[in-house]
């Protein structure tokens, strides 16, 4: 149970919200 997709899934939103802020 709790395949890694789920923990990929939640990794993906943050990084595009990372793309939109200017990176530090």
């Amino acid at each position: 149970p709790g395949r890694p997709g789920r923990f990929f899934r939640r990794i993906a939103r943050i990084r595009r919200r990372v793309q939109a802020q200017p990176a530090e």
